[in-house]
């Protein structure tokens, strides 16, 4: 009866906040491994039982590896439902490429909530160029600086460019190159070619 209670009690948590870390090294092994039929049937038990990472993983595999963009979306709304916060996130991303600014905020904005850290490194960037939100520097910082807290590329690239062009900050030249060779070391092509010309 005890074991019968701490498995319940086990599900229970993997379904109220996701995958197992267990259960993601094997599907991110399945992913790699480019044994992605495999990783779907792995996965689809854990979304049927109400996973809601499980479910934003299957929309993953259907839009990138088997290149189904509707199927993905699709799964991807499932794990909306289920409050996945990157399941939002990936839907974020998928309105922001339609230009459908408004609901690419109203999005990224839930994954936020949820605790994305990649939704806060893109409403950063939208407020600090103007994309939907009214350009606001201050804005932008807060969330540009909590994510580049986490060591997001594109948030520390961001950042970098607030200290070149004193944008909510005061310019600091030295400050803008530490934060773009972070940034380019975390893949970030922009801040690649900024380190070229400072």
């Amino acid at each position: 009866m005890k074991k019968t209670v701490m498995a319940l009690c086990a599900f229970a948590i993997t379904t109220a906040f996701g995958i197992s870390d267990s259960d993601y090294n094997k599907f991110d092994t399945l992913d790699e491994s480019g044994r992605y039929k495999e990783a779907l049937a792995f996965l689809k038990p854990l979304a049927e039982a109400g996973d809601g990472r499980a479910t934003t993983l299957i929309g993953y595999l259907y839009e990138v590896r088997f290149d189904s963009y509707g199927e993905g979306i699709k799964w991807y709304k499932k794990g909306m439902e289920l409050n996945d916060s990157l399941a939002y996130k990936n839907m974020g991303w998928i309105y922001y490429l339609m230009r459908d600014y408004k609901l690419a905020a109203k999005t990224y904005e839930k994954a936020s909530d949820l605790g994305n850290v990649q939704a806060d490194a893109m409403i950063g960037n939208m407020y600090l160029n103007g994309i939907y939100y009214t350009r606001d520097y201050k804005k932008a910082l807060v969330y540009i600086q909590r994510a580049a807290e986490k060591n997001n590329a594109q948030a520390l690239t961001d950042l970098a460019i607030c200290y070149e062009n004193s944008y909510g900050v005061a310019r600091d030249l030295n400050k803008a190159r530490e934060l773009y060779r972070r940034g380019a070391a975390g893949g970030n092509e922009y801040a690649q070619k900024a380190l070229g010309r400072l």
